[in-house]
């Protein structure tokens, strides 16, 4: 095989080992539209980089400084794996955090494979060495898919299972950060020890110890930080379950109130109503207002809605804030009535914990609409709110103290939004707060 051929061979499966191990922790995510075309397109982009980096890599390959050597192999490896990165962003709707943990978590896993690999063939079966240009053959390609199909598949179980029970890899910059620290200095130990395997073969070997150790640490660690997120959400919800319940059990103890001063005052009405005229005609419509709280305010086909707009609704006919409703109720209907609630929930008692401190009754106003324009599904909600709202990241900032317990309601709408492929968009301008929820069906 030709130099040009066996450089543009290597990189190419690169480029195949990177896309495989990275779609592994991508795949659970929204595709986007024309999915299969992209995912076509993004694939001969990345296959091409990889041909175009073994093209250059051959051209240099020979009568080149080793450090220039060494900057080249690093650049054609960084340039592979960010076009992998830019490929499966074309193809998915993931954010970008979210695609940089998946992205190195991939290229750990095959960086893992490889050095296994490596280490399996350079020991034991030198001589079908695939990636050693005097060994290549048939039947160095096929022992190679042999070792990495089983590698392939301990990692799956041992490592990609546990980090893919959580989807929202929603870690910190700082850890994003370190992430990227440890791909370049990888790339660049990795570029390195390529060049002088030859020279010095046991220092070469005891690299490869080093390096499978350091991957199957760095994976070990992903895994356990997912897992401290998982507990840090799930202690989230408790606590918003607990201020839920909170919620309702005030709002209990006020229609509670509310009831037994009426069923007091029932016996005095009893003979106003008896006896008929005018008066009984006002106390009529008295007990009709009281009690119309207690019916269904919006009957739907759409359950969810339907309890959480009533439940509302009561608490703001309760406090004085007038809560306006235009629902497509069934525009909804793709999403699970636990998400409904929860995010529905989640807008209105934003909403209302806003305009509650408000004083004037012209501002204690909530609007909340639901459509469908075309199969453009959007919820919007709109409402006043005094001081001022700083807005980073696309969620607004809790003014409380205690900003480990709050704002989770707003993560908490993101996240369901994202769980259906929407997107959500939120505003404070001159005194009024806006919620702007779109999905495409």
């Amino acid at each position: 095989m030709s130099i040009i051929g066996f450089c543009t061979m290597r990189h190419i499966l690169v480029a195949a080992e990177v896309l495989l191990c990275e779609f592994v922790f991508i795949y659970g995510y929204e595709r986007r539209k024309k999915f299969w075309l992209r995912a076509v397109l993004a694939f001969l982009g990345v296959m091409l980089v990889a041909v175009g980096c073994g093209h250059l890599m051959s051209f240099t390959i020979t009568g080149i400084e080793d450090g220039n050597y060494t900057v080249m192999s690093c650049i054609c490896y960084f340039t592979t794996f960010l076009a992998s990165v830019c490929g499966y962003f074309a193809c998915y709707r993931i954010r970008a955090r979210q695609l940089w943990f998946c992205a190195v978590s991939g290229y750990c896993m095959r960086q893992l494979i490889f050095c296994c690999y490596i280490f399996i063939i350079t020991v034991l079966l030198p001589e079908f060495n695939l990636l050693n240009i005097e060994y290549t053959s048939w039947a160095a390609a096929g022992i190679y898919l042999f070792i990495y199909a089983a590698l392939f598949a301990l990692c799956f179980f041992i490592f990609v299972r546990p980090i893919s029970r959580s989807r929202d890899y929603d870690v910190g910059v700082s850890v994003l950060v370190m992430f990227a620290v440890v791909l370049f200095v990888n790339v660049i130990v990795n570029a390195v020890s390529e060049l002088y395997s030859q020279e010095h073969f046991q220092l070469y070997v005891i690299g490869l110890i080093i390096e499978i150790v350091c991957m199957t640490l760095i994976l070990f660690v992903q895994t356990l930080l997912l897992d401290r997120l998982q507990l840090t959400h799930e202690k989230q919800i408790v606590n918003t379950i607990l201020e839920q319940q909170e919620k309702q059990y005030k709002f209990a103890e006020v229609n509670a109130e509310l009831l037994s001063i009426k069923a007091h005052d029932l016996k005095h009405q009893v003979a106003v109503l008896r006896a008929g005229g005018e008066e009984a005609e006002k106390l009529l419509r008295s007990i009709e207002d009281v009690t119309g709280a207690y019916d269904t305010v919006i009957k739907t086909d759409n359950t969810a809605v339907n309890i959480v707009i009533s439940e509302k609704w009561m608490y703001c006919k309760a406090h004085g804030i007038n809560l306006s409703c235009m629902l497509n109720a069934d525009a909804l209907g793709f999403m699970e009535n636990i998400d409904v609630y929860s995010l529905l929930g989640n807008l209105l008692d934003n909403c209302i914990e806003a305009v509650e401190g408000l004083e004037s009754a012209e501002q204690r106003v909530i609007s909340c609409n639901i459509a469908d324009h075309s199969g453009v599904v959007s919820v919007a909600t709109k409402n006043y709110f005094s001081g001022e709202l700083a807005i980073k990241d696309g969620l607004p900032q809790t003014s409380k103290s205690d900003k480990t317990s709050h704002g989770f309601g707003t993560r908490s709408i993101r996240r369901i939004v994202e769980k259906y492929g929407g997107s959500v968009y939120m505003s404070a301008d001159d005194g009024i707060f806006n919620v702007n929820i779109t999905f495409s069906r």
